[in-house]
């Protein structure tokens, strides 16, 4: 059963689409007590902070607030069927995925050209955005009607390619696999020691640096695996301190995303990762002019409807800090201090805005940051009040 916290935090990450759709897909779907649901759904968006005890005492009248845990899994459950339906169709993995049961209800009934001919276009589209996983029911699908559709001589002509493509298919989820376990280990090492102070400490990256797969990226065979293998790389540089290294590894990862267009849609938030590596690298480097290249292409996504329409609450809180804490490190090594205060106003919105996506510790940089500038600017009053949101 859903909490009441998980109940607000699930509201208040809704964009102003999704709510709009909510409040249209709950006059369609909720006979009689539709005006209950999004009344305690708006008076919850308007609260800062989940105040149960005030939302009770509003509805005191209501009888929904006599079983109010009920209510309130309810209310959370029928948010994520609203969700569903606005997302219906609208993602790659959507499509494949109603796509494949279209082709279930038409086999099911015996139409099978006609769903052999959705499986042709949705495989393709599959192939298109590397969604391997999802190829393999596709590969199945096809093959079950090849069987019990044509003649014995053209199912053992389709069974070769069947076999072919799925072996190519195996062989590509493996190297993946086989990419993302190296990744995973450099990420625990990471975690374990952000900075690398001993021979010993630094021995363990170079072991896995130096595993054959890292040696080529032509030996990463999908988009996935190959990024992965320029992460590694940029991660290896960047505990290294040699950031310069580390830079270049980040610039190839968002040329090839810029090379694989259909991906860069999908993923997104991809895009956004890397540009707040290569953003942080720039400052570190004093690259000043690409720094400011490269945030004009972030600022340009982030108002893009194509992409801006794909990206999570989270993603956009992750936006919100790149532009806005990256910017405000730019004009301070500049010393640029007024158009440092101009971001000020920024940043209080969007902690607001994000309280319930940003993590704890880029929180705390964001207060610091701005404690700083205000210690600096000699608002030593509004400096020490930033200071005390640390907890």
């Amino acid at each position: 059963m859903a909490t009441s916290d998980d109940l607000f935090r699930l509201i208040k990450s809704l964009k102003q689409s999704e709510k709009r759709y909510f409040k249209i897909f709950s006059s369609t779907h909720v006979k009689g007590e539709q005006n209950n649901y999004v009344k305690l759904f708006e008076a919850i968006d308007k609260q800062e902070e989940y105040d149960e005890k005030a939302i009770i005492k509003k509805f005191k009248r209501e009888k929904f607030t006599k079983q109010f845990s009920v209510t309130k899994n309810y209310l959370y459950n029928f948010i994520l069927k609203s969700l569903r339906s606005y997302y219906s169709g609208k993602g790659v993995d959507s499509k494949i995925n109603e796509d494949l049961e279209s082709v279930k209800l038409l086999n099911y009934r015996g139409f099978y050209k006609r769903a052999l001919k959705i499986l042709k276009k949705t495989k393709q589209l599959a192939w298109a955005y590397e969604k391997y996983y999802n190829l393999l029911p596709i590969l199945e699908w096809e093959y079950g009607i090849y069987s019990v559709f044509y003649s014995n001589n053209k199912i053992q002509e389709y069974k070769k390619k069947y076999l072919a493509e799925r072996a190519y298919l195996f062989e590509l989820i493996e190297n993946e696999h086989q990419y993302s376990l190296l990744a995973d280990q450099a990420y625990d090492l990471y975690r374990e020691n952000m900075v690398v102070r001993t021979e010993s400490e630094l021995n363990k990256y170079e072991a896995i640096i130096k595993h054959p797969l890292l040696q080529d990226v032509e030996l990463a065979l999908s988009y996935d695996a190959k990024k992965t293998f320029y992460n590694i790389w940029a991660l290896y540089h960047t505990i290294k301190k040699e950031y310069l290294s580390a830079f270049s590894y980040d610039k190839m990862q968002l040329e090839l995303l810029e090379q694989n267009h259909n991906i860069k849609e999908e993923k997104i938030f991809y895009y956004l990762e890397i540009s707040h590596n290569l953003l942080y690298n720039c400052l570190e480097l004093k690259r000043y002019e690409e720094f400011i290249e490269i945030m004009e292409k972030v600022k340009t996504v982030s108002i893009t409807k194509q992409y801006a329409e794909k990206l999570s609450f989270q993603d956009h809180a992750q936006m919100f800090d790149t532009i806005h804490g990256l910017f405000m490190d730019y004009h301070f090594e500049l010393r640029q201090f007024d158009k440092a205060l101009e971001i000020v106003p920024h940043i209080r919105k969007g902690l607001k805005k994000y309280r319930t996506a940003l993590e704890d510790e880029t929180k705390i940089h964001l207060y610091f940051k701005v404690s700083k500038l205000l210690f600096y600017m000699g608002d030593w009053e509004e400096s020490l009040e930033w200071l005390t949101k640390i907890d």
